[in-house]
């Protein structure tokens, strides 16, 4: 599990082409992403092997924790603050987001 913040810039390096591409999607239906975003990855590994992983980006805006992105990384003036917050968050993503296993289908078989 890793939690991050995000803050929009004009500069975009090339490994942000899947976020571009969500993002797309999510304007395409009339919403719009904050500024700043606040994410936690979430990763199951449905078998015993461990060789398939489900990973769920879970995020939020990072307004409503009273900061911007930039003041919550390294060398900002809340950077301290992060662990606090980012705990908050892990437990917020586990709150609302539940895996559970479904029957096969005739074609997954």
């Amino acid at each position: 599990m890793s939690t991050h913040g995000r803050v929009r810039t004009t500069k975009q390096r090339p490994q942000v082409r899947n976020r571009e591409h969500i993002e797309s999607l999510i304007r395409a239906r009339g919403y719009q992403m904050p500024p700043g975003m606040m994410y936690v990855h979430l990763v199951h590994l449905p078998d015993e092997q461990k060789r398939k992983e489900l990973m769920i980006i879970y995020g939020e805006d990072v307004a409503a924790t009273g900061f911007t992105a930039a003041d919550l990384k390294d060398g900002g003036k809340a950077y301290d603050r992060w662990p606090e917050i980012a705990k908050s968050l892990v437990e917020r993503a586990q709150q609302k987001l539940m895996i559970r296993e479904t029957s096969p289908t005739k074609s997954s078989k």
